[in-house]
């Protein structure tokens, strides 16, 4: 694929993140489980671009390559709005709604078509939600002064938060139940909950809809 078929972006001349969805879909279609990593090195890779281009880096940061943060953003929102699974940490595959989405023509697949998407919605939905409560529980706290660059941190991090928050409630309740048990587990032993001898383990499933555990 020629890089040049791509929306370009007028600022350096590199494909958009957005115009990189669908080459993501195509590239998972005959894969199973991937690293993002790779998914973002190959990708990239698979554009023909110019080593000027391949090898441009961020400004701000000389160790971050630009083209394969645009793949990461793209594998991002493909995620959220159900494109692309992640079975694991850091590895992701196509979904079945991925799959559908490639009988579309590429200029089909948009930022409007993955954000128009229900898991997408519901996502943007409960993230709204998350930073409507954050900003009521700082309402009405008259005696914080405003402090420029503090207070601006501090409303990034609250997104940030809440962005890692809704992403990880939806990553539970895809898990299986025996993945959510092994997590409960080692959040009890965590918090200092433990067993007789100091020891914990999952015991054998009740079928009773609780955790087994001890």
């Amino acid at each position: 694929m020629n890089y040049r078929d791509l929306k370009l972006s007028e600022k350096n001349g590199l494909p958009t993140w957005d115009s990189l969805m669908p080459v993501v879909l195509k590239y998972l279609s005959d894969k199973d489980e991937v690293l993002k990593k790779k998914i973002d090195f190959d990708v990239a890779n698979l554009l023909e671009l110019p080593d000027e281009l391949r090898n441009k880096a961020s400004d701000k940061y000389p160790d971050d390559i630009l083209i394969e943060g645009r793949v990461g953003w793209a594998v991002s929102d493909l995620f959220i709005g159900g494109a692309l699974e992640r079975p694991a940490r850091g590895v992701y595959r196509i979904s079945d709604l991925g799959k559908e989405l490639l009988d579309l023509d590429d200029s089909e697949i948009t930022i409007e078509k993955i954000h128009s998407l229900p898991a997408y919605k519901a996502h943007r939905k409960e993230l709204a939600e998350r930073e409507k409560r954050a900003n009521l529980e700082t309402k009405g706290d008259y005696s914080k002064e405003k402090n420029g660059v503090i207070d601006e941190l501090s409303e990034k991090t609250t997104s940030y938060n809440n962005e890692i928050a809704t992403n990880l409630l939806r990553i539970l309740q895809e898990s299986k139940p025996t993945f959510f048990e092994h997590l409960v587990v080692k959040l009890l032993i965590k918090m200092g909950y433990k067993g007789p001898n100091g020891s914990s383990q999952i015991t054998q499933r009740t079928n009773d809809g609780g955790i087994d555990g001890n």
